[in-house]
C-alpha cells in the first residue's frame, strides 16, 4: 500500500508535462519522507485513498490524481 502511494507520487511527477493539470504544482508541497515516516498521518492518507475516512486538501488532490495519472 506503501507502494501505490509512492508510485502514484513518482507517477505524478515524471508526467506532469504531459498531463493537462500541473500536477508537480499541486504536489510541489507534499514531502512523501513525512508521509510514510508518520504512522499516524499515513493512515490518514490511506483511509482516505480507500473512502474509509475523510481526505485532508493533499490526499484528496493526490486520490484524485491517481487515476490519470495511471491511465
Amino acid at each position: 500500500m506503501i507502494w501505490i502511494l509512492l508510485v502514484a507520487v513518482s507517477m505524478t511527477t515524471s508526467l506532469a508535462e504531459e498531463e493537462s493539470i500541473d500536477y508537480y504544482r499541486v504536489f510541489e508541497e507534499i514531502d512523501p519522507d513525512l508521509i510514510l515516516d508518520n504512522e499516524r498521518i499515513l493512515q490518514t492518507y490511506l483511509k482516505c485513498f480507500y473512502g474509509e475516512g475523510p481526505c485532508n486538501t493533499h490526499a484528496q488532490l493526490a486520490k484524485e490524481s491517481i487515476p490519470d495519472v495511471l491511465a
